[in-house]
């Protein structure tokens, strides 16, 4: 098994890199990115959240308050992570591969959000564990 210490330590080493990474070029991003960056995330959040509350109500009717969290945590993460995983690659992807400047800044941008998206959701999980 893995220690649940490190994974912690890896994951605040990415949210400190991230957050710098996100500092560093909030300059040279146009305003108009974060507001595609904001609907693409709050499109994939929704979902998400549909998924987690449709299981929990699902699973509510014969497990307890406690089980239900740990039960909906099994039922979703990889439905979750999956989803995370792929805008995380289509980004960058997008990011790479284009050669339109706002457009590869476009795709960075989903990169490194969906990733720390991702980082949140698994840290999230050793905290429940």
């Amino acid at each position: 098994l893995i220690n649940k210490g490190i994974i912690k330590r890896i994951i605040f080493l990415f949210e400190l890199i991230f957050f710098i990474l996100i500092k560093a070029f909030s300059s040279l991003l146009s305003f108009i990115l974060y507001l595609i960056i904001s609907s693409i995330q709050l499109g994939a959040t929704v979902d998400y959240a549909i998924l987690y509350t449709d299981r929990y109500i699902e699973n509510r009717k014969v497990l307890s308050k406690k089980e239900v969290i740990k039960q909906n945590v099994k039922d979703t993460t990889l439905s979750i992570l999956v989803s995370g995983g792929i805008l995380t690659i289509a980004g960058l992807f997008l990011g790479k591969m284009s050669t339109n400047q706002v457009i590869s800044e476009l795709g960075i941008c989903v990169y490194t959000f969906s990733t720390y998206f991702c980082f949140i959701w698994i840290k999230s999980i050793c905290n429940l564990s």
